[in-house]
């Protein structure tokens, strides 16, 4: 307890203390709080929604076949666009040697 002299003590008064925060902090508190708390609930639902896509990986033998078709014909499409590509810079080169316009080539 506190004391003014020695051997006097003064009662000790408990007072209700009270919190006055103002609109500049308290709105900004707000939405960092209501930030807080989508986001958490954001984070969950997309865990759930992953371990729902993990558990469905199982795939059949005609999705298994299906998926190889399509890498294939991807690696077929790509090939065949190198290939185009090279017939461009062909006909390029051909059409710049006959006009004897220099071509520029990029450093590689």
């Amino acid at each position: 307890m506190p004391s003014t002299q020695r051997g006097q003590r003064l009662p000790l008064l408990i007072t209700r203390a009270v919190i006055v925060i103002n609109s500049e902090v308290a709105v900004p508190l707000a939405i960092v709080c209501a930030t807080s708390v989508g986001l958490l609930l954001r984070w969950f639902q997309h865990r759930e929604r992953m371990a729902r896509i993990a558990a469905d990986r199982d795939r059949t033998p005609m999705e298994e076949a299906r998926l190889a078709r399509l890498e294939q014909a991807m690696d077929d499409m790509a090939l065949e666009v190198e290939r185009v590509g090279e017939g461009q810079r062909y006909v390029t080169r051909l059409l710049s040697e006959r006009a004897g316009v220099p071509l520029h080539r990029s450093p590689d």
